[in-house]
Order: structure tokens, then C-alpha cells, then sequence
């Protein structure tokens, strides 16, 4: 009798497989579920009739990283001034107006010399990245010289303009936010009438408005006395020469105009005060009288009510700038704001603190130009190129809640309506940390699979983007090698470590540059913050900072971020199968799933149940779909993005620990060792003849189990057999009645072929089984160790260091081994039975028990 403590063996699945996985050839089969810490391979028609989990396969280790961290540096950050291109269809964006709806975003009225219109854009976001824009009116050639835009209590734009095909000065009352509706009015028709017009609405809420009567070259005004202005006053201000271009108008306290102008007869800047609603009374001063006064001016009235006008000196080409120190402009101090060169067309002014604030042209330089004064008399100011690039006709200028400027402008260059929202004042030029990159070379070649950013958030940013992409000229280029979603709302108000996986898992070459790029969206009230390195530590890689990765016009950090990339590993699959079940893997590709799926990647699926994944495309969901990225999938279910992808399901030790094996092989010593072969052509005492029988147990055998001619061996006990075993021509290995409801080992240092009707069998008794294990690596047929040529049932099939190979139409009732291959056709039947198989050293020797052999799913 041989006492061996009760074990627990963990066989928790009808096929559980180690890290060398499963193929499964042509309409093979497994007739219950599978755990594989390998992964599973199919053809047509292999099928799984439970559930299936793939293990991750080897992890990354981390390449290269960098985690000194004593600086902080935002993402979707712009100081200076944000610009906008708004309009590019064609010649647009002259003679802009811009007002800030109560959302503090954009209204721009401007014209389109493409095509003749007057059109308008109402911004979506304070940087006008969205916006709608809408064709106003082109009914002849409208808009031209110039466009004036105020916004009514309503918050909807009015508009004035020109329309040069009828020489007419028209009004528009939009009705909508975009004015997609509106009441359009021509206002006066009494000639050529309405160029250089400028809009101010009364308390009443109706226009009033200031234009040039070319029809005999006067300034003239209209008050406006109902919403659509199809009822007016009309009035002549100034007659006493050429009078009346370049008009700009504002509204005193007292409710009445007050309008700058140009006297083209003697190159005047004039001045008038409105003395009563409709102008017919006004007092009217020349201003300055300098030779070539006679360009662009704009007016704006301070606490005190006197005016302050910015104009264009044509014969000095300097920018001017007058404050009135009486209600009629009688005394003055004149200054001149800039004379660097031709300075100071298309002027707009507005004040804060009573302060001056000056956007203007550069001609000499084509530069866009903001003067922010720091005395009354603006004669100390700061002076700022916001934007040097071919820019800056037709500005409009406004000043959002932060008090920094809001400014829209012609791109003369690429004759585009422009947008540019001072991050500051003065508004400096535009300082880019939008896009953000660390360069780093990796040491070895190697696959990448992820990386970890040390972030933390400001308020709260939209999702961004990380790019892993090639150097070029040492910057970022444009190649981008993976992608993977940088998941805004999963980064904390402190810093953490942030995983971002990438979509691909591109090779890197060693000791090349390449670069982690964050694109962001610009926003400096939401932003990331990447912590790093001052002292520029890091010696295989630097970090960068640009308005816009795909452009380029990349400007040093002076810096390194903190960041680690990982390399290397194995990703485990599921491809090419049917699982009628639920399935999980970290890559499924081509899958047909019953229930429900979880992955890293799904690719080609039709999946039953819901799914929770990275990355899915061309699949078909029947229930809900959690994901970052989706390419032409149909989801019935609900969707929820952005989402954290599901953790592959965990490695799974093999149930059978090294500790049994040697409990069992000291077992079967205990009972004897036989030197030489047993079976066919064995040595004394464990030679078997043809069709003879030999109960055998327990036993150490130092050599092989050769069963050829329909030999029987029948154990009695734990058999351990230091060669091979193989068993071909009907012969059988069976339990000795003895084992009652219990099952029995025999197992092997070397391989085990069975062929041509090999039988096995339990005791003869329900829940009775045969183990036969293998504990080679492999050397036998087909580079098995074990190989089954035909169906064997009530037996379990065990290779923990090797590989098991059914043939063609194969069964067998469960297998579990460090890699699997299925034949065509080959199937696996799980057994319930083996749920609660007690296994024992023979007869009435000490047992042990299979406590949680039993099938999830």
C-alpha cells in the first residue's frame, strides 16, 4: 500500500494550453472552452463551441525613458497671439468688421472678391477653429468698400455696405445667429451712395450710419427709425469740398454721432459732433490740416467723452493719433504712433482704461501691427508684430472679457480672411507650445508598443493625440509611424504616469531618432501640463514645441519630458475562428463571436454580444461597443467613447506544479524499477505477447512502453517510464478494476505516439480516467510529444513542456499542453466527468483529487 497525500490539481478548462498556443486546421473543433497562454490560430470552420481567453503574450520592456522632472511645460498652450486662417475660398476677407457675441466669440462681416458677395462667419470657439459661414447677399457686386457690423440686442449681426452694382447703400438685419435668414434694405438709392460706411446701433436698437454720397462728395448720415431701417432720416453732415470717405462713427452719451472722416479736397482729417438724433445739426472741425491726411481713420470716445481718432498721414506714412480735449475736437494733442517705414493704413482703435489700443498695416514689412498706449496721449506704447506674414489689411479690432484682443484681418499673401486672438496685451507675436515632442533613440531594434507621459490637466482639455514619428532634419517630420489616443479625462489635477498604447506597433531601428508627439488642441483655459527636465538630461533626444505638428516650424524646448517607451514583448491573437461563447485576447482578427468580446484590437468580426476594445474596424456588433477607435463597424447597440481598454486576461499556470511530478515518479519507484523495455519484445517480467495482457503498478520502467500487437497493459499502480511510449495496432491501456471511481498515470521523461485503433480506458466505473503524460519537449513525430493518429477517449493527454498533434478526424476528451495542433476535422470533447476525477497511486493506495477540473464559461 503507498500513502500519498490528497493533492488539488487545477484543471480549470477543457483545453488549457501554455505559451506555444493552438493551430486548429479546416473545420477542426473544440467541443467546450479553452484557456491559452498562446495564441489561437484557426482555418475555415475551426470552431469553439464555449468561450476562449488568450493570455498576454511577453510584455515590453521599457527601451528608453526619462523621469527627471523639475519644470513644467503645457500642451495646447499659445502665448503671444492665436491666429485663425477663417476663409480661403478664393479672394476673401477684405473690409472686414468684427463684434463679440455675448458667448465672447466672433461675428465678422467681410467681402468676397471672388465672386462679389457679402459674407459673414459667426465663430464657434475663441479661436474661431469652428465657425459657420454664410453668403449674405450677391446680388451684384456687394460688400465692396467697405462692410460695417454691429450686433442687436438679439445678439444677430446688422450689417451696412455697398453695393457697387447700383451705387447703393444697403442694410442687413440678420434673423438668425449664422444669418442664414435676414431683411435685406437698400437705404439709399439717391445717386452713388454708401461707400466707406460705418454702423453704430442707438439705444432704440436701430442703425445709424455714416457713409460717403459720392453723388456730390459729401458726408452723409442716417438714423434709422424701425429694425429693418425701411424707415429713415437722412441727413447731409458736410458738403464744403470732396468730404465724407474713410467715415468712422460712435455714439455719445447723449445719444448722438460723432464721426471722423477725410475732406479729400484739401487732404483734411475732420471731425464732426452730432448736435441732435439726426445730425441735421452738428458742429464740424478740421482736425489736423497736414498735406495727405486722407486715409483710414477710426474713432472711439473715452470716459470724458471727447473723441480719440487713429489715421493714416499719406504724406509722411505714418500712423497718427489724436485725442480730442473738447467735445468738439477745437483742442487737441496729435502724436505720432509709428513712422518706421509705411505705417498705418487700415487702422482700428479701441481703448481700454481710456487707453489706446491700435491694430494697423505695415506696408514696408507687410506686417500686422498692435500699439498699446500707456499714456493718453500714447506718446510711451508698446509696439507688437502679432503676425509678420504678408498680413493685416482691413482690420477690425475688439476686446474680449479678458480684456486681450480679438482681430480680424486680410492675409494678403494667400488673399484669406484671418483671425487672431491676443493670448496677452500687448499682443505679442504668436509663441506656439500647442504640439508638443521628445525625441529619443531607442538601444536595441525592436517593435514599439506603448508609451507612459508624466502629465497632469489644467480645467479641462479635450482628448489629444500622441504620434510616434520619424526625424527629420532633427524635428519631428511627417511620417507617423503609430497613433494612440491620449485620454484627457483620464489625467489628474496632480502629475501622474498616463499609458498610451499605440494603434500599430512599428519597428524602430536602434540609435535612430524619432519623436513622441502630443497634438493638442490650442486652448490656454483647458491644457495638459508634461513634466520636465530643465537641464536637458537626457542625452539621446531633446524636446520641441510647434503651432501645428503637420506644418512644422518647430522651435527648441529647451528641455526634456518625462516619458518611457516600451519595446519588444509578444502580442497573443485569436484569428481566424468561430467561438461560440465570449472571447478575449489582446488581438482578435477575423473572429465570428457568439457572446461577448473583449480586446486590445478587433479586426474582421462579427461579435454577438458587446465588445470593449482600443481599436475596432470591420466589424459588426450586435450589443454595445466601448472603443478610442472605430473604422466601418455596424453597432447595435449604444457606444462610448473614449474608453480604457481591457487588461488581457492574465497567464494562467499549467495545473500539474513540478512538485506532483516528483511526488508521482517517487510513487511509482516505490513499487520497483524495471531496467529495460516493457511490452513488445520486453524484458523479463514486463514482456506482454501478442494479444496477451500485463497488470503492471506501480513502477519506475528505465526504458520505453512498446504496445504493437494488440498487447493490453493494465495498471495497478503510478507507472514512470524514463524512455518513450508508443502504441500502435489495437493495442490498449486500461485502469485495473481496482481503481474503483478513481483514475490512474502513466507518464513518460520521453514522447508518446499513439496510432492505428490504440485503446484506452478508465476502471471500467462513471468518473474513472487514464492520464498519459509526456513531460518531453518534443522529438517525436511531427515534433510532438505527444502524437495522436486516432480518437481516444477516457483518457487525458497531458504535455506540459511540449507540444500535442492530432491528426485528421482525430477525438480526443481533453487535452492540456504547452502548445496544441489540431489536424483537419480533429476534435475535442470535454468530458464533465473530469470536473471531479480523483486520481489515485492504484487500488487502495493514498489518491489525490481533481477538485476544479471543470469547464467556464
Amino acid at each position: 500500500v503507498f500513502d500519498l497525500p490528497t493533492t488539488t490539481v487545477g484543471f480549470n478548462y477543457g483545453t488549457q494550453i501554455g505559451e506555444g498556443g493552438i493551430v486548429m486546421g479546416n473545420g477542426s473543433r473544440i467541443n467546450g472552452s479553452i484557456y491559452s497562454n498562446g495564441s489561437i490560430t484557426g482555418s475555415s470552420g475551426a470552431r469553439i463551441t464555449g468561450s476562449a481567453w488568450v493570455a498576454q503574450g511577453t510584455a515590453p520592456s521599457v527601451d528608453q525613458s526619462w523621469e527627471t522632472a523639475n519644470s513644467d511645460y503645457g500642451v495646447g498652450t499659445v502665448s503671444g497671439s492665436i491666429i485663425s486662417t477663417l476663409d480661403s475660398s478664393g479672394d476673401v476677407g477684405k473690409y472686414t468688421s468684427l463684434a463679440l457675441g455675448s458667448d465672447g466669440f466672433a461675428r465678422i462681416s467681410y467681402y468676397d472678391d471672388t465672386n462679389d458677395d457679402l459674407k459673414f462667419v459667426r465663430c464657434l470657439d475663441e479661436n474661431c477653429v469652428t465657425k459657420n459661414i454664410t453668403t449674405i447677399d450677391s446680388a451684384g457686386n456687394v460688400g465692396f468698400e467697405y462692410t460695417s457690423l454691429a450686433l442687436g440686442s438679439d445678439g444677430f449681426a446688422r450689417i451696412s455696405y455697398y453695393n457697387e452694382s447700383n451705387n447703393d447703400l444697403k442694410f442687413v438685419r440678420c434673423t438668425n445667429a449664422d444669418c442664414a435668414t435676414k431683411v435685406i434694405t437698400v437705404v439709399d438709392s439717391s445717386g452713388d451712395m454708401g461707400q466707406f460706411s460705418s454702423l453704430a446701433l442707438g439705444s432704440d436698437g436701430f442703425a445709424r450710419i455714416s457713409y460717403y454720397a459720392s453723388s456730390g462728395g459729401n458726408l452723409n448720415f442716417v438714423r434709422c427709425t424701425n429694425a429693418d431701417c425701411t424707415t429713415k432720416n437722412i441727413s447731409t453732415v458736410d458738403s464744403s469740398g470732396d468730404v465724407g470717405k474713410y467715415t468712422s462713427i460712435a455714439l455719445g452719451s447723449d445719444g448722438f454721432a460723432r464721426i471722423s472722416y477725410i475732406n479729400e479736397t484739401n487732404d483734411d482729417l475732420k471731425f464732426v459732433r452730432c448736435a441732435n438724433a439726426d445730425c441735421s445739426s452738428a458742429t464740424v472741425t478740421t482736425v489736423e490740416s497736414s498735406p495727405n491726411i486722407n486715409r483710414n481713420t477710426a474713432v472711439a470716445l473715452g470716459s470724458d467723452g471727447f473723441a480719440r481718432i487713429s489715421y493714416y498721414d499719406d504724406g509722411n506714412n505714418d500712423l497718427k493719433f489724436v485725442r480730442c480735449t473738447n467735445a468738439d475736437c477745437a483742442t487737441k494733442n496729435i502724436t505720432t504712433l509709428d513712422s518706421s517705414g509705411d505705417v498705418g493704413r487700415y487702422s482700428s482703435l479701441k481703448l481700454l482704461s481710456d487707453l489706446a489700443r491700435v491694430v494697423y498695416h505695415d506696408g514696408s514689412n507687410g506686417d500686422l501691427k498692435y500699439i498699446q498706449c500707456a499714456n493718453a496721449d500714447c506718446s510711451t506704447k508698446n509696439v507688437s508684430v502679432p503676425d509678420p506674414d504678408n498680413v493685416g489689411q482691413y482690420t477690425s479690432l475688439a476686446f474680449g472679457s479678458d480684456n486681450f484682443g480679438r482681430i480680424s484681418y486680410y492675409d494678403v499673401g494667400n488673399a484669406d480672411l484671418k483671425f487672431l486672438r491676443c493670448a496677452q496685451d500687448p499682443c505679442s507675436p504668436s509663441a506656439p507650445q500647442v504640439d508638443v515632442a521628445q525625441s529619443f533613440q531607442p538601444a536595441a531594434t525592436n517593435r514599439a508598443v506603448k508609451a507612459d507621459l508624466y502629465l497632469k490637466k489644467v480645467g479641462s482639455p479635450a482628448n489629444a493625440t500622441l504620434r510616434l514619428i520619424s526625424d527629420s532634419g532633427g524635428s519631428p517630420g511627417t511620417s507617423v509611424l503609430a497613433t494612440g489616443l491620449l485620454n484627457a479625462s483620464s489625467v489628474g489635477s496632480s502629475y501622474g504616469w498616463l499609458t498610451v498604447n499605440f494603434s500599430t506597433t512599428p519597428t524602430l531601428n536602434a540609435n535612430t531618432t524619432y519623436w513622441l508627439v502630443i497634438d493638442a488642441a490650442p486652448d490656454n483655459s483647458n491644457y495638459l501640463v508634461w513634466g520636465g527636465d530643465s537641464a536637458n538630461g537626457y542625452t539621446r533626444g531633446t524636446g520641441k514645441k510647434s503651432n501645428d505638428w503637420s506644418i512644422g516650424n518647430w522651435s527648441n524646448l529647451n528641455a526634456d519630458l518625462n516619458f518611457r517607451v516600451y519595446m519588444g514583448g509578444i502580442d497573443n491573437q485569436i484569428s481566424t475562428v468561430s467561438v461560440d461563447g465570449s472571447a478575449y485576447a489582446h488581438f482578435m482578427d477575423i473572429v465570428t463571436v457568439g457572446g461577448n468580446a473583449g480586446a486590445f484590437t478587433l479586426n474582421s468580426g462579427t461579435i454577438g454580444g458587446s465588445v470593449s476594445a482600443d481599436t475596432i474596424s470591420n466589424c459588426t456588433i450586435g450589443g454595445n461597443a466601448s472603443y478610442n477607435v472605430k473604422t466601418s463597424c455596424t453597432i447595435g447597440g449604444t457606444q462610448t467613447t473614449p474608453t480604457t481598454p481591457p487588461s488581457d486576461p492574465a497567464v494562467q499556470a499549467m495545473p500539474i506544479t513540478q512538485e506532483m511530478i516528483d511526488a508521482w515518479k517517487a510513487q511509482a519507484e516505490a513499487g520497483g524499477t524495471i531496467n529495460g523495455d516493457c511490452g513488445d519484445g520486453g524484458v523479463a517480467g514486463c514482456d506482454i505477447p501478442t494479444n496477451g495482457t500485463l497488470t503492471l503498478g506501480p513502477k519506475k520502467i528505465n526504458g520505453n512502453l512498446i504496445l504493437a500487437n494488440n498487447q493490453t497493459l493494465v495498471v495497478s499502480g503510478t507507472i514512470y517510464i524514463t524512455g518513450y511510449i508508443d502504441i500502435d495496432n489495437g493495442s490498449a491501456i486500461q485502469l485495473d478494476p481496482s481503481y474503483g471511481t478513481k483514475s490512474g498515470l502513466v507518464f513518460s521523461d520521453g514522447t508518446i505516439h499513439l496510432a492505428n485503433n490504440g485503446n484506452f480506458s478508465g476502471s471500467g466505473q462513471v468518473g474513472s480516467y487514464l492520464m498519459l503524460m509526456s513531460l518531453a519537449s518534443g522529438g517525436g513525430h511531427h515534433g510532438g510529444a505527444i502524437d495522436l493518429h486516432n480518437n481516444a477517449s477516457g483518457v487525458i493527454f497531458y504535455a506540459a513542456n511540449g507540444l500535442v498533434y492530432l491528426h485528421n478526424n482525430v477525438n480526443a476528451t481533453q487535452l492540456t499542453a504547452k502548445a496544441i495542433t489540431l489536424d483537419n476535422n480533429a476534435t475535442i470533447s470535454y468530458d464533465p466527468g473530469l470536473a471531479n476525477a480523483l486520481f489515485s497511486g492504484g487500488g487502495s493506495s493514498g489518491s489525490f483529487k481533481v477538485k476544479s477540473w471543470k469547464e467556464i464559461e
